[in-house]
């Protein structure tokens, strides 16, 4: 996808169109007896311009003041450090199921 230049809008639409083909590829997978369902959060960044989709029970979080997440990601020194408090503290808060965790670092370019 070519991210330069457009406004906003024009971000939004190749993210619906990214999230579009994704959900055209599960259920192409689909049979009679088989119904694929899926998670997704999918961030699309462009300078200052983020858009960000939920499909599903997935989660963001942008960190701004959540004192549990600020101490999380501030403690550790390595992202994969960081992706393990994480996890530990979903499960903490009474996760109920299997967890995926990505950590981003987003900078000023």
């Amino acid at each position: 996808m070519e991210l330069s230049g457009g406004s906003a809008a024009e971000l939004l639409t190749l993210l619906a169109e990214a999230v579009a083909e994704a959900d055209r590829t599960v259920r192409k997978a689909a049979t009679d007896d088989q119904q694929p369902v899926s998670t997704l959060t999918a961030l699309l960044r462009r300078g200052s311009q983020l858009a960000l989709v939920h499909i599903g029970d997935t989660r963001a979080y942008l960190l701004r003041y959540h004192a549990a997440l600020h101490t999380a990601l501030g403690a550790a020194a390595e992202p994969d450090q960081v992706v393990q408090q994480l996890i530990a503290l979903a499960y903490a808060q009474g996760a109920p199921d299997n967890i995926a965790c990505v950590v981003a670092d987003v900078v000023a370019e």
